[in-house]
């Protein structure tokens, strides 16, 4: 083995540890990384603020909604096709630091990316076997690696609707009695003109078990910040400035 094969090993596991290590604080771990670096953290909030600086430029609101909206669900997608591409990558640098244990050996690196492809997608590329031990085994683990990645995302997608569900329910039943846009006045009104001390003290009460959902889920999934609001009039920040409102009178 060359020192650039060692070179090639050491470099593919580290980016391999990395991309795995932001995986699960940004997927598995139950609570916001507080004081750590969160690579995908920090690439969502620089791109939201140079997709937003783009997406206010046109002239028509509803324009100018619809690209704000679609930022959360294409970064999802831009997501796992980094996580994918950078796992792909790693194992690709390792592969061709032992690329004695490959048959063909790959006549570039190309085609070792391409087959570490292959291996984490699970589909045969240009006849080439892993026979060396470590070879067999890391292709084992890639393939482990593409199926658990997959996986985590899909359980990430089912979170984050879920989650983003339950927001936004409260925020169009709250609709009824705050109107839209929501207005903290109009809640006293009109459970005042209606004489529903009671439905106001329960949509208190709501409200209160919304925000510990939503602080909850929020810090443990950012990306859900920027998630707008699906109705018109309405957004979920604003409802809250609504609720919060009539304490004060």
């Amino acid at each position: 083995m060359t020192v650039i094969d060692g070179v090639a090993i050491a470099g593919g596991a580290v980016l391999i540890v990395v991309t795995l290590y932001d995986v699960f604080q940004s997927v598995v771990l139950p609570r916001p990384a507080v004081g750590r670096v969160r690579i995908s953290t920090t690439l969502v909030q620089t791109s939201w603020d140079l997709w937003r600086k783009v997406a206010e430029r046109p002239g028509k609101l509803q324009m100018r909604e619809a690209a704000l909206a679609a930022f959360a669900p294409m970064m999802i997608v831009i997501l796992l096709i980094l996580w994918a591409a950078f796992l792909m990558l790693g194992f690709a640098l390792v592969f061709s630091g032992l690329h004695d244990g490959l048959r063909p050996q790959p006549d570039s690196f190309g085609t070792t990316v391409t087959f570490s492809a292959g291996t984490m997608l699970s589909f045969g590329v240009g006849g080439i076997d892993a026979i060396g031990v470590a070879t067999r085994v890391l292709t084992i683990v890639e393939a482990a690696t593409g199926f658990g990645l997959f996986a985590l995302v899909i359980s990430l997608l089912f979170s984050l609707f879920n989650s983003f569900q339950r927001r936004e329910t409260a925020v169009v039943a709250l609709d009824a009695l705050a109107g839209a846009p929501p207005s903290g006045v109009q809640l006293l009104e009109h459970c005042a003109a209606d004489n529903m001390p009671e439905q106001l003290q329960a949509t208190f009460d709501e409200w209160q078990m919304w925000t510990v959902d939503v602080l909850e889920s929020h810090l443990s999934y950012p990306l859900l910040f920027y998630f707008r609001s699906s109705h018109d009039n309405e957004a979920w920040a604003n409802s809250f400035g609504a609720v919060l409102t009539p304490p004060h009178w």
